[in-house]
């Protein structure tokens, strides 16, 4: 029977992990590197997670957990608002935003570190927004999209691009502007 996984070492590990990346950056954080901090063996690691994208996208998710994130403020502005104040913060605050960063980037030519990305963050956290632009919706808000799911990809897209662009611009003036940019236009009669 196998032993049950110590949330301590996980613990640990992402501790390790978001340390050297914060250091180093992605490229050149290795698992070896990242074993050898967390104190334990490339074989935990490898237990674990298959891979550094694997333990990377797992990273990410431990630092910007999902369920953070949901709020239903009574407006689609509030909900985005709040949603894209909290990720910038968190972003800001640890080295979630180079993780990323390095998962999209390396995603481009390795068919693992897209598995990851796509299964580790992308599709846990498309509700989200879609939720919020559902509500929304519900609610008779115009929005410059016609569904939740393009609400979606547009904030995704303006995210992401910012984040591999200028990744300190990912601030208040951005997030309002990523909202007004959702918003449906107000029509004078």
């Amino acid at each position: 029977m196998a032993r049950p996984r110590s949330p301590d070492t996980d613990q640990r590990i992402f501790a390790a992990a978001a340390k050297l990346v914060a250091e180093h950056g992605y490229a050149d954080t290795a698992l070896e590197a990242v074993a050898r901090e967390a104190g334990v063996g490339k074989t935990t690691l490898y237990r674990r997670w298959p891979s550094k994208p694997a333990l990377m996208a797992a990273c990410y998710a431990h630092l910007v957990p999902a369920g953070d994130f949901g709020a239903d403020t009574g407006s689609f502005a509030g909900d985005l608002t709040h949603l894209l104040g909290h990720l910038f913060r968190r972003y800001r605050a640890t080295p979630a935003a180079r993780i990323l960063a390095g998962l999209i980037a390396r995603a481009q030519d390795n068919p693992e570190t897209l598995t990851a990305l796509h299964g580790g963050i992308i599709e846990g956290r498309r509700d989200i927004i879609t939720e919020a632009a559902r509500r929304a919706l519900g609610r008779g808000e115009r929005l410059q999209v016609a569904t939740p799911e393009q609400a979606n990809d547009l904030v995704v897209a303006l995210v992401w691009h910012r984040l591999l662009t200028d990744p300190n611009g990912l601030d208040d003036a951005y997030a309002d502007h990523i909202v007004r940019t959702l918003l449906a236009k107000e029509t004078s009669s």
